[in-house]
């Protein structure tokens, strides 16, 4: 039923009523639910509502306006403002409510309510936005990070977005944001003011420290050394217009306190929420800036950990059109021109930050025309030094990055005012790093603006000219930025026009010649890039460069005379194994002789004239060497365009002989003769012309000390002697004869050794009769020569065979005497030669018995024997010999493609130099070999050929000498490159296949190489089917073959394996040779054992096969095409595994095939996988270590990359062999098995994360490999492997999820749980065994290593299972945990067992509750015998948290157990445990220990006392944490505990008999009320107890009785006789401690119980005891009871004694007083006066006093006598001088003996009397005085005192 609107305004009348009549102490509860409710009516739209809620809502108003603790219900006001049903009036009265509630609410409210503003506040008008927003700021105050529950998944992140919806919204999100920002940017007017005041250098220091600048850096401008007045601050923060300000500010002005906790709350909350970069670096920017500074420190810390800017792993993306966009805006403000708010812009600190992200920005430098306008605000505006670097900083940026096109507008006048900065007075940067730093950025702005728009740079060379001489002007800081500038710039003026190009010329050839080597370099550098190579001014400054002292200058300038190749030979390459593609260089175009020539005589005009011997060089010797190299480049390629005139020679000529001057170096000297013999090559008739009539000019360099100098000087006289008449010539060689003939020593040894040479090469051109001399001189001129052949010096005899072999190349020599010097004596003089020991006059020797083959091919007697000599050295082991003889023997052979003028007037010095067969044979093909029968074919020949050809097949390739088979390899590949196509050869070439494809399995490495390049140059001259053959052949020898049947001959002698290969022998000996093999075989007693050493050797044979056959195949398969494709599915796997061969030259050379052979490697070995992986799986378990080593490195390298779909089916046997290998035998094997873990490890982490690898392969992934690692790698005997696995599985789990390893989670748990322990050190177990021996504590050492266990991989696996564990996993998971709590070894093991089985109780619950009965019996079983404390603890709590789910029963079992364990176990580990579960039961399972606390309470009340101190500390906290209150449980649990502790005293053990009077003792103490009516039975067995033996804890008993008697005086009255005489008789037996604690109880009982009149039963021994310390009549020195005690241990302690017959003296009757007074006041009257310590005599004076005050009316009358003895006891005890505590103690009795008496005059009062005045005279303590001055006055002697200050 509606209410009609009269009943619901009278009802609001009611309200309103009702509300005025509420008091304000009420008013709070009532307002929290009124004024929602009200507000709510708005909603009718009826006048008559409305008008009375505003009503009462204005009463509202009224009365809290005065009340400001008044707290209003926020959290409701906000519900109803957020109820979607609410209407715009409810709404809008419900927010000026909700305002009003943020300042008058309960603390933490305002946080509350944050989310439900937010939501949707995008959607809002913009009033209510401005207010939502301030107040959700405001609540942000309250914001703290949230964390996750133990063992949730969920992220702080997570829970963030859960509890705020509105950031899903990125509407919501964004409106959120941009207030946040104005909120950070705002600063209170205090604060501005406050900042303002700051000068400007603490400004700048500031700025500096915020921007990691230095201090110095950041000073302000100063100008003639006063400092510039400070700019005044803006009215409004930075950022933020006026409006801004009044929005954010509200009603008030925030405080600085609530200023600062609301931006410390924005930044906490924006990082837990974990936002994009791009969306709070903003934030993050303007908060380090903040002058506050704890804001400023938490914006400063979440800006370097949340705003990096990587292009790779960046968190904030500076590409983003709208944050660059944003960050200018900031940067600029707003002017307010049109008509818009003016904004402030950026502050120097806010900006020098933002600075920081836009130069990382290429968006931001292509922002026109923002970014121009922020260097010009920070170069001209810019309030300190480092902002205008910044600015520097940023405009080298923009100029990088920005486009061309867009740059090209503005570059002009951004060049002007570049340049404009740098007219600044360079010297300011002298003293000051900022103004160097901001030049040096300009001249970088210079530089970049060349790269990228050089038409402003194109036409103005004055530009270059300026960075030129800066370079010298700047300071050294700067000059390196002004290098880099110039650098970059030279490509600038590429496209200058003629004049401008013309200035820049001038201006290099002007820097070259600078001071400064930078200048230099700089000029050298733009020559290189500038000019192109042909042009000549260019060339020329580099060639001046080249000769520079800096090193850097001469190789730039090197690097600019370097040509690209123009040998544009084809170079055939294998591309998809069938097409052949020729590659070519492009050729450079070298500039034009003629014109370089004349440009060089222009800049050197004395290169016009002839040189003379003595002038100066006119370039530096490096520089002349670079010009004569790049001459000799110009004149070939001039030669090649057929250019070459006179003129032209006679220009080069000139030039080039300006370098043969007497004082120049030697190379340089050398390269000019070698071009003067360069150019005879083409125009020999010239240059013979030329030096015809300077031929002395000539001989002057014969002596000179460079051998290559002498050489070309008599090449080059040679060559001259063409043009010379015959008596010239003969002339010339009169003149060179008499050297000589002369001596060998000193300078006369050049001088001969260059005659000897020239006089050759002038025989040898004599020889072809131009000029045609006698036969006189030629004869004489031989016979010197040969004479020399027998010269002393072997570099004179090798010097005159080479000119005899010079001459013999023409034909027959002339001789002076045919039967005295023959041919063969010749000859035999120069095979004698062979025989020397320096190998560089040898190798000089062969080639000139070459050279004489060669000539004398005629006379076969003379070669012959020249020959046999040659062939004689193929025991030689030097290589540089070998190569001679097989150049040698190709001369010999015949075919050799050189001629006779190519020998003697080129620069020949070897047929591999002049052809190069021997290194490139696929050149074979373009090589026109000479006539095979050169002058006719004789038998004499053939018959010679047959001999090499024998001698090398049959005599050297299978000798049993390495040497001898490395002779014959590289002479029958000599032949094959020099004389490869002679008819002889070709005819054996299937036969040289066959030795040379037998020689590649060769051990020593030239015999190899050589070897493979035979094999090439084979293919090369063989026909199609040799061809196929030589590829099948080694392609079988790669594959594993063995290269042929070796027919080596073996002797003792024959080497088998290289020195040290094998080591030594027992004895000592060699293990290389055969014979020593055989040896060995034969005193081991083993014969068959040389076998196996040819096995191995055999073995090794094999692995130098596939190595030399990889050299031969490299090069084949350069030239080889259709052949190799059969073969190459077969080759690639073993070549992809060959490359990682462990032999270092067997994976160069295999890599050499697989470059030659494999186009596309990525593709190849794509399509092949599947067979290399298979080649590579079964040669990891092969039985050779290098097989197994290089399986592991390709498969590392092959598997990088891949993807689950190419893997997944080899993953398992992958993971198999590399368990298996990284524990081989073989250390190098083993590394490469960990090379390959490593890999496998990552991609394994790769596939099995799903960030990376789709769910579907991720899972398949872990479903493979972790059950695999946790079978074979978990459990591996090598510790590595298992920390390794243990790692593996860590990380896998940690991104598998619970999905793979639900299934195998009891396998994983128990594996982790085994390695806790298994892979901890074994030291820590032998510390833990030794801890006490070493003073370590042991308990702590189990406690650190449990800690470091919580740490570990396993651990955190664990922690993950235990997440992943769900009803299904549990029933399979519980029965491995039993098995690992009863068999786990290991402390950590145990100790991680029980924390899992906690972590699954706490996480399963009741899903455990089946389980726990197994679990509970294991745990309880195995705890009671652990004697590891830290386990028992695990144990316990484990325990306790299991019993939390377990069923009543389970938990009864397990409490009856601990207490069993207790009462009826000895042992002392049990009992602890016990207790241990027991007080971690209370803890976990408090319902479950409540149920059973009247068994526990009493029983930890009992144990609590235990004899053992760990056993009795741990039940103390079963007590401690079980009980509300002691009080409380003694008297509720007062039976039990009394029964239990009657069962204690009568049980059979001490401990538990002392124990339980113990705890008799302390539930006294605690609530005697409670005890009282069990008092007597307690007492009752007590005294049953005293009685007997006298054990160990027995006074305990005695101790229980006196504090019964303490506590429950009345009860114990009844039976206080039997208690007496009890202690009585305790005080007269046993041992001291014992009788003492007797007598101290007895004292306690006399003062508890009243009316005990027992003084009689204990008079005559306690005075006994008294008299027998008295009686002995010997000073005392002991200063202690103790000391006494010692001294008579049967005794009583005097003082217990005295005090007890004190005690017993006050209850004693009348009768008994007057029976036993005189003996007693005799016993203390004699210890007062007798010679005791004075601590004796202070307790006999009490008691004393005691006794006086103790005496009855009755006895009074005869006390007279007793007292007077006690007063002289008095008198003597105030004479003692040194301790003030005996003399009050005299006065205290003599005062209470004064009173005690009614007759003073019977006492000894002048005694007295006398004694106090002497005190009141000499007592210095003023206490003392006084008392004794008090006392006098009493007795009448007057008062009268002097009491010391």
């Amino acid at each position: 039923m509606a209410v009609s609107e009269d009943d619901t305004v009278a009802s609001l009348d009611r309200v309103l009523t009702r509300l005025a009549m509420t008091d304000e102490d009420k008013l709070e509860p009532v307002l929290s639910k009124l004024i929602p409710a009200v507000i709510g009516q708005l909603k009718t739209p009826t006048g008559k509502i409305q008008k009375k809620v505003l009503e009462i809502l204005q009463h509202v108003n009224a009365r809290i306006r005065g009340q400001p603790k008044l707290e209003l219900p926020l959290e409701a006001l906000v519900d109803l403002f957020s109820d979607a049903e609410s209407g715009p009036m409810v709404k809008s009265f419900a927010l000026v409510y909700i305002d009003m509630s943020f300042v008058q609410c309960a603390k933490g409210a305002r946080g509350r309510v944050v989310a439900k503003l937010l939501n949707g506040i995008s959607g809002r008008n913009a009033q209510q936005k401005d207010i939502l927003l301030r107040l959700a700021v405001w609540g942000l105050e309250d914001f703290k990070t949230a964390r996750p529950e133990m063992g949730s998944t969920k992220s702080v992140k997570d829970l963030v977005y859960e509890e705020y919806g509105f950031l899903k919204s990125d509407a919501d999100l964004g409106v959120f944001m941009d207030y946040c920002l104005k909120w950070l940017m705002y600063q209170s007017q205090d604060l501005m003011v406050k900042v303002k005041r700051v000068d400007g250098h603490r400004q700048a220091l500031v700025l500096g420290n915020q921007a990691g600048g230095d201090a110095d850096d950041m000073e302000v401008d100063q100008q003639g050394g006063e400092a510039q007045p400070q700019p005044q601050g803006p009215s409004t923060p930075q950022g933020l217009s006026v409006h801004d300000v009044k929005l954010l500010e509200g009603k008030r002005a925030p405080s600085l306190d609530e200023l600062s906790r609301r931006k410390l709350g924005i930044l906490r909350f924006i990082a837990a929420a974990e936002l994009d970069g791009n969306k709070t670096v903003m934030h993050y920017a303007v908060a380090s800036c903040d002058p506050q500074e704890h804001v400023s420190k938490e914006g400063d810390e979440l800006f370097k950990r949340h705003s990096r800017v990587d292009a790779h792993k960046g968190d904030v993306d500076m590409e983003d059109v709208t944050l660059v966009a944003k960050i200018f805006s900031l940067l600029h403000g707003c002017s307010g021109d049109d008509g818009s708010p003016k904004v402030e812009p950026a502050g120097p600190l806010l900006q020098s930050k933002l600075l920081t992200l836009i130069v990382r920005s290429a968006v931001a430098a292509n922002s026109f025309p923002d970014n121009i306008q922020v260097i010009r605000e920070c170069i001209y505006s810019g309030c300190t030094a480092k902002i205008r670097q910044q600015g520097m900083e940023f405009a080298v940026w923009m100029l990088r990055h920005a486009d061309a096109e867009k740059l090209q507008t503005v570059a002009p006048e951004m060049q002007q005012e570049l340049l404009n900065l740098l007219d600044d007075d360079p010297n300011q940067a002298l003293g000051d790093s900022s103004v160097a730093s901001k030049r040096g950025f300009t001249y970088q702005a210079l530089g970049q603006m060349a790269q990228k728009v050089p038409s402003v740079f194109q036409d103005n060379p004055d530009i270059a000219e300026r960075l030129f001489l800066s370079l010298t002007s700047e300071p050294a800081g700067v000059r390196a930025q002004v290098q880099e500038a110039i650098s970059v710039m030279a490509t600038a003026y590429k496209g200058s026009e003629d004049d401008a190009r013309k200035d820049i010329e001038n201006l290099l050839i002007k820097s070259i010649q600078s001071s400064e080597a930078a200048v230099r370099l700089c000029a050298v550098q733009w020559a290189v890039k500038l000019f192109p190579y042909e042009h000549i001014p260019a060339r020329y400054i580099c060639i001046l460069g080249a000769g520079d002292t800096k090193v850097e200058v001469a190789e730039e300038a090197k690097r600019g005379l370097k040509t690209v190749k123009t040998d544009i030979r084809l170079q055939p390459l294998i591309k998809s194994m069938q097409e052949n593609v020729a590659s070519k260089h492009a050729e450079t175009v070298l500039p034009d002789l003629d014109e370089f020539l004349d440009y060089l005589r222009i800049k050197q005009p004395k290169f016009k004239n002839i040189s003379e011997m003595n002038e100066p060089l006119l370039l530096s010797p490096a520089g002349f060497l670079a010009l004569l190299r790049f001459l000799k480049l110009c004149w070939d390629d001039c030669c090649k365009k057929d250019g070459i005139t006179e003129e032209l020679i006679a220009k080069y000529a000139t030039v080039v002989e300006h370098a043969v001057i007497r004082d120049t170096t030697s190379e340089l000297l050398a390269e000019a003769m070698g071009l003067i013999v360069h150019v005879a090559e083409k125009r020999c008739d010239e240059i013979a012309d030329r030096y015809s009539e300077r031929v002395g000019w000539l001989k002057a360099f014969l002596p000179h000390v460079d051998q290559d100098v002498r050489l070309l000087t008599g090449r080059l006289l040679g060559i001259t002697t063409g043009a010379l008449s015959p008596s010239a010539a003969e002339d010339l060689i009169q003149t060179l004869s008499a050297p000589i003939k002369g001596a060998s020593q000193g300078k006369k040894f050049d001088a001969k050794e260059g005659s000897i040479g020239a006089t050759g090469y002038i025989l040898a051109q004599c020889a072809t009769l131009k000029p045609r001399i006698s036969t006189e001189v030629a004869k004489g001129a031989v016979s010197n020569l040969v004479d020399c052949l027998e010269d002393a010096s072997p570099q004179i005899s090798a010097s005159a065979a080479l000119a005899i072999g010079h001459i013999g190349l023409q034909g027959p020599l002339t001789l002076a005497e045919p039967s005295a010097q023959s041919m063969i004596g010749i000859a035999e003089k120069m095979v004698q030669l062979l025989s020397g020991k320096d190998h560089k006059m040898v190798g000089k020797v062969v080639r000139a018995i070459g050279f004489l083959c060669e000539g004398l091919w005629e006379n076969s007697e003379v070669t012959e024997k020249l020959v046999e000599g040659l062939l004689a050295l193929r025991t030689s082991k030097s290589e540089e010999v070998q190569f001679a003889v097989g150049e040698a023997v190709s001369f010999a052979f015949g075919g050799v493609p050189v001629t006779t003028d190519t020998i003697l007037r080129c620069n020949f010095t070897s047929l591999e130099h002049s052809i190069g067969t021997l290194d490139e044979p696929e050149a074979m093909q373009d090589v026109e070999m000479a006539d095979s029968t050169p002058r006719g074919e004789s038998s004499g020949r053939k018959a010679m050929q047959d001999r090499i050809l024998g001698a090398i097949f049959d005599e050297c390739i299978t000798h049993s000498r390495v040497e001898v088979r490395t002779s014959g390899c590289v002479w029958l590949v000599c032949l094959l490159a020099y004389t490869g196509r002679h008819p002889r050869l070709l005819d054996v070439l299937e036969k040289v296949q066959t030795f040379l494809l037998m020689l590649i399995g060769d051990a020593n490495e030239l015999t190899q190489e050589m070897a493979s390049r035979g094999l090439s140059l084979v293919y090369s001259l063989g026909g199609e089917e040799a061809r196929k053959n030589l590829v099948a052949g080694l392609t079988g020898v790669l594959q594993g073959g063995v290269s042929g049947n070796r027919a080596v001959k073996v002797d003792s002698e024959t080497k088998v394996f290289e020195e040290g290969q094998l080591g030594k022998s027992p004895g000592g000996a060699g293990m290389s040779t055969y014979k020593e093999l055989c040896a060995l075989a034969t005193d081991l007693g083993q014969p068959d054992l040389i076998y196996k050493f040819m096995d191995l050797a055999n073995h090794q044979m094999a692995l130098n096969s596939r190595r030399g056959a990889a050299f031969g195949f490299a090069r084949i398969a350069k030239l080889a095409g259709d052949q190799l494709q059969p073969h190459i599915a077969k080759l690639i796997p073993k070549l992809y595994r060959y490359q990682h061969d462990p032999n270092g030259k067997v994976q160069e050379s295999m890599t050499h095939i697989w470059h030659a052979l494999v186009a596309e490697p990525k593709k190849t070995v794509d399509e092949h996988l599947d067979a290399i992986m298979k080649e590579l799986l079964r040669e990891m378990g092969s039985r050779l270590w290098r097989n197994r080593e290089s399986s592991c490195r390709a498969m590392a390298d092959l598997i990088q990359g891949r993807k689950w779909a190419e893997l997944g089916i080899y993953m398992t046997d992958i993971w198999s062999m590399a368990l298996r290998v990284v524990d081989d035998i073989k250390e190098s094997t083993r590394q490469a098995g960990w090379v390959l873990m490593r890999t496998l490890k990552g991609i394994t982490f790769r596939l099995t994360d799903t960030a990376h690898t789709n769910a579907r392969d991720a899972s398949a992934a872990v479903n493979v490999i972790l059950p695999l690692i946790l079978e074979k790698g978990v459990q591996s005997s090598s510790g590595d492997i298992r920390a390794l696995s243990i790692d593996i599985v860590a990380k896998m789990a940690k991104g598998a999820g619970p999905g793979p390893l639900t299934p195998i989670l009891p396998d994983l748990v128990s594996m982790m749980l085994e390695s806790l322990s298994g892979l901890e050190s074994s030291k820590l177990n032998y510390i833990e065994q030794h801890a006490q021996g070493m003073g370590i504590d042991a308990e702590k050492l189990e406690n650190m290593r449990v800690s470091a266990s919580k740490s570990t991989p396993m651990q955190d696996t664990l922690d993950l299972c235990v997440r992943y564990v769900n009803g299904e996993a549990l029933a399979s998971l519980v029965p491995k945990l039993v098995e690992m709590v009863r068999r786990g070894v290991g402390l950590n093991t145990r100790v991680g067992t029980a924390r899992f089985i906690g972590q699954l109780a706490t996480r399963m619950t009741s899903e455990l509750t089946p389980h726990t009965a197994a679990l509970a019996k294991v745990i309880v079983s195995k705890s009671m015998t652990e004697h590891s404390a830290t386990v028992r603890k695990a144990y316990a709590s484990c325990l306790a948290l299991v019993a939390k789910y377990a069923t009543a029963k389970r938990v009864e079992k397990i409490v009856m157990g601990c207490l069993t364990s207790y009462q009826e176990q000895s042992d002392r580990d049990a009992q602890h445990m016990a207790g241990l579960i027991l007080k971690e039961l209370n803890r976990q399972a408090p319902e479950a220990f409540q149920a059973h606390a009247a068994s526990i309470i009493p029983a930890a009340f009992f144990a609590r006392f235990s004899e053992d101190e760990g056993v009795g500390a741990v039940w103390k906290g079963v007590w401690d944490e079980g009980i509300p209150s002691e009080s409380a449980a003694a008297r509720i649990y007062a039976e039990e505990l009394t029964k239990g502790l009657i069962l204690g005293l009568q049980s059979q053990q001490w401990g538990r008999k002392a124990a339980a009077a113990k705890a008799i003792s302390s539930l006294s103490e605690i609530n005697a009320e409670a005890i009282q009516p069990h008092a007597r039975t307690i007492a009752a067995q007590l005294l049953k107890e005293v009685p007997g033996r006298i054990w160990d804890g027995k006074e305990n008993i005695l101790q229980a009785l006196a504090s019964l008697c303490k506590r429950c005086p009345k009860q114990m009255g009844e039976v206080s006789t039997e208690v007496i005489a009890a202690l009585k008789g305790a005080c007269e037996k046993g041992k001291k401690k014992y009788k003492e604690t007797a007598l101290e109880c007895l004292i306690l009982c006399f003062e508890s119980l009243d009316d005990l009149d027992q003084y009689e039963q204990v008079a005559s021994m306690l005075i006994e005891a008294c008299n027998r310390h008295a009686a002995e009549d010997k000073p005392s020195t002991a200063t202690s009871e103790t000391e006494t005690a010692t001294e008579a241990p049967s005794k009583l302690p005097i003082k217990s004694s005295m005090k007890c017959l004190g005690a017993a003296w006050v209850h004693t009757k009348s009768d008994v007083q007057v029976k036993n007074g005189a003996s007693l006041a005799s016993c203390l009257a004699g210890v007062l006066i007798g010679v005791h310590p004075w601590h004796v005599k202070v307790v006999a004076a009490e008691t004393a006093k005691q006794f006086t005050e103790g005496i009855r009316e009755d006895a009074k009358t005869i006390a007279t006598e007793w007292i007077e003895k006690l007063v002289l006891g008095g008198v003597e005890c105030t004479r003692e001088p040194k301790y003030q505590q005996l003399r009050t103690a005299g006065l205290d009795l003599l005062e209470s003996c004064l009173k005690s008496v009614n007759d003073k005059q019977s006492l000894p009062l002048s005694a007295v009397m006398d004694r106090l005045s002497a005190m009141v005279d000499e007592e210095k303590v003023s206490v003392v005085k006084a008392q004794a001055a008090s006392i006098l006055e009493d007795l009448g002697g007057g008062g009268e005192m002097v009491v010391d200050g």
